[in-house]
C-alpha cells in the first residue's frame, strides 16, 4: 500500500500539471509523457513561488492540483501517448550515437547517487546540503526554515527542491529517496530534451 501511495504521489506531482498545460499545445508532443514531465518540473515550483505571496502553500494542495489536472484522461483522445517527433525522419546512425552518449551520461549520474536510495551516507558532498533543503521544503513549502538554524528563513535557493520536498512529505519515501527519484526524472527530462533537439537538427522532413 505504501509503495502504491508513493508511486501515485510521484506520478501526479511530476506529470499532472504538465499534462494539463500540454493540452494548450498544438504540436504532437502534447501527447509525450516526457514533455509533461519537463513542463511539470517548471510549473509546480513557479506555482509555489507565486502562490506563496498569498499565504501558506500546503503540500496536499500540490497533489490535489496535479490530480485535478489529470481530468483530461477521462476525455477520449485519438492518441494519448507518443514519443516520436512529428513529421521527422531521423538519421538512425546519428541519433543512435546521441542516445548512447546520453545513456552513458545518465548511468554515470544515476549510479553515483545510488547510496541515496538505501538511506546511507551521501557519496556526493553537495547532496548532504541538498537533502537538508528537501527536508526543509518537506516541512514548509511557503517559508522553509534554515536547516542549521530553524529560527531563520532558508535563504538558499530551493526552487529545485519543491517537488522532492512534496513527495517526501506525502509519501513513505525518505528525503534521500525523494531526492534520488527527483534527480533521475530530472536527468531523463534534460537528456530527452537534448535528444529531441538532436532529432530536429539531424532529421529530414
Amino acid at each position: 500500500m505504501q509503495l502504491f501511495n508513493s508511486i501515485a504521489v510521484i506520478g501526479l506531482c511530476y506529470f499532472g500539471s504538465g499534462f494539463f498545460v500540454s493540452r494548450f499545445f498544438v504540436s504532437n508532443q502534447r501527447n509525450n509523457p516526457l514533455f509533461w514531465l519537463f513542463l511539470s518540473m517548471i510549473i509546480i515550483p513557479l506555482y509555489v513561488s507565486i502562490r506563496s505571496v498569498l499565504g501558506t502553500v500546503f503540500h496536499v494542495e500540490i497533489l490535489l492540483l496535479s490530480a485535478v489536472c489529470f481530468w483530461g484522461f477521462l476525455v477520449p483522445h485519438k492518441k494519448i501517448f507518443t514519443l516520436l517527433p512529428e513529421n521527422k525522419k531521423p538519421h538512425i546512425f546519428l541519433i543512435t550515437i546521441q542516445i548512447l552518449i546520453a545513456l552513458i551520461f545518465f548511468l554515470g549520474l544515476a549510479t553515483a547517487k545510488l547510496s541515496l536510495i538505501h538511506n546511507i551516507h551521501d557519496v556526493i558532498s553537495d547532496d548532504i546540503s541538498r537533502t537538508q533543503v528537501v527536508i526543509s521544503t518537506g516541512y514548509d513549502l511557503s517559508n522553509p526554515r534554515a536547516y542549521r538554524n530553524i529560527t531563520k528563513p532558508l535563504v538558499y535557493h530551493h526552487f529545485d527542491s519543491v517537488l522532492p520536498g512534496t513527495v517526501f512529505r506525502l509519501s513513505s519515501l525518505s528525503a534521500q529517496q525523494s531526492m534520488y527519484i527527483h534527480n533521475i526524472l530530472e536527468y531523463i527530462a534534460i537528456l530527452s530534451f537534448l535528444i529531441y533537439v538532436g532529432i530536429y537538427f539531424f532529421s529530414t522532413a
